[in-house]
């Protein structure tokens, strides 16, 4: 029987909404950015791991988060300005080395993987997986930006991205 759910994601991969949906059921939830989280109990523990399928988007994302040092409460503006290419190889590297940080070899109760595109939209997605009901309405709130008006290089960034998806 599970009874915690570990929600493990980099940086703006929705694990936070992720979260709320499994907590929207009454379960036990700890999201995290450390694949290496552990509850004590891995047999009653489920490894729920988050990504995104579109990269950019996140390492995008991330940038306006370093930058701006706003990640869930938006309570100022970002102003447009030009990301540096060094921290786009960074943020894109930090994120691909995340999932094969976690150890799958541990008896965990349950693993699962999703994608935000799957459940940004679909919150019944995650539950009717899990096998579970909601007793609680969900809340999250979305980031109020797009990164194609913010980072005004973005269109360059998209080509050191495609370069690196290449390698």
């Amino acid at each position: 029987m599970i009874e915690h759910y570990i929600i493990s994601g980099s940086g703006r991969t929705g694990h936070l909404l992720l979260a709320s949906i499994i907590e929207s059921a009454g379960t036990s939830v700890i999201p995290t950015h450390d694949p290496a989280y552990s509850t004590g109990n891995d047999s009653t523990t489920a490894l729920i791991m988050v990504d995104r399928r579109d990269v950019f988007a996140t390492v995008m994302s991330n940038l306006i988060v370093w930058h701006s040092n706003q990640s869930t409460e938006y309570t100022k503006i970002v102003e447009p300005y030009n990301e540096c290419e060094q921290q786009f190889r960074l943020l894109y590297r930090l994120h691909k080395e995340y999932l094969p940080q976690h150890d799958l070899t541990r008896p965990y109760g349950l693993v699962e993987m999703f994608y935000y595109e799957d459940f940004v939209n679909d919150h019944n997605h995650v539950l009717n997986r899990l096998g579970l009901t909601a007793v609680t309405s969900i809340t999250t709130v979305p980031a109020p930006y797009n990164y194609r008006d913010i980072i005004l290089n973005h269109e360059e960034l998209r080509q050191v991205y495609e370069s690196l998806r290449q390698q």
